[in-house]
């Protein structure tokens, strides 16, 4: 689903804006 962004990068972002993820 994020063919223009690299998918470390994506989830690096989705981690910092949300850590209760990081779980």
């Amino acid at each position: 689903p994020y063919a223009s962004l690299d998918a470390e990068k994506v989830f690096a972002f989705v981690m910092a804006q949300m850590p209760e993820l990081a779980i």
